[in-house]
């Protein structure tokens, strides 16, 4: 189902924004990463396109944006199905440019595989250079975390899985505080091209306004076909999520 936000006169292109599996993959707050980069958008006059996918539906052509979600994929797996319909498709989405932003499940389909307590493996799209292994033990808490591009990053994990990156797939952010990708190496979630992938739950978005506007700049340059820096986008207030965030990091003990 697409809807479609215009603003009038507006002097930026309409944005593709894709959401992927709603109802089957939203969970932890997960929606609120989408209403935060639909609504920068909106406040600053970005027309946007949304394609609410579900299984079953046909891939749209145009893509600008994608944002995922989700529970764990041992719960999914008509949803791994469906998404290997378009392996190749959302590869070359990736490959080209488009901006991406996947959580948990979502963040765990787009890497190799995932193995389960069974040993059975799960296929992936391949797109994060990584696997994926179901534990036991569950990491859950407040975490900080920190990248030379985005700064200081809060977050809250969720999740018995541990992911391990290869040695040539760049983490997203790296951990001061938290298990990150699997409790060892201090790396979190996956960053390739201007696919962002992460186990920060929280949701993400609303405490860490500047990754929201910097996969809007990607967006936006995938569209334009020009380089575009967050510098560009127009000013937002940003004190809610400042105290948000100052907040997080005052009450999260280091582990």
């Amino acid at each position: 189902m697409s809807t479609r936000t215009d603003t009038a006169s507006s002097s930026y292109p309409t944005l593709a924004l894709v959401h992927l599996y709603p109802c089957e993959m939203s969970v932890n707050g997960d929606f609120g990463n989408f209403l935060v980069l639909l609504k920068r958008m909106q406040w600053r006059g970005i027309p946007v396109e949304v394609t609410e996918y579900r299984p079953g539906d046909q891939f749209p052509s145009q893509t600008d944006l994608i944002v995922g979600g989700g529970p764990q994929i041992t719960g999914a797996s008509v949803v791994q199905q469906d998404l290997l319909r378009h392996k190749d498709q959302l590869r070359a989405c990736v490959e080209s440019g488009t901006a991406a932003l996947l959580v948990g499940g979502s963040f765990q389909l787009f890497g190799n595989y995932v193995e389960t307590p069974s040993k059975e493996r799960i296929e992936g799209l391949g797109i994060f250079d990584m696997y994926t292994t179901m534990g036991e033990q569950r990491f859950t808490g407040n975490a900080i975390a920190t990248s030379e591009l985005f700064g200081t990053i809060v977050g809250f994990e969720n999740h018995s899985a541990k992911t391990y990156l290869s040695e040539t797939q760049s983490s997203f952010v790296l951990m001061k505080s938290g298990a990150g990708n699997n409790g060892a190496d201090k790396s979190e979630g996956a960053h390739y091209k201007h696919a962002i992938g992460s186990y920060l739950y929280g949701p993400l978005l609303p405490k860490n306004p500047t990754i929201a506007d910097y996969l809007i700049a990607r967006a936006l340059e995938h569209c334009l076909g020009r380089p575009v820096d967050p510098s560009e986008l127009a000013p937002l207030p940003e004190i809610d999520a400042h105290a948000a965030k100052a907040a997080a990091v005052a009450q999260t003990r280091p582990r």
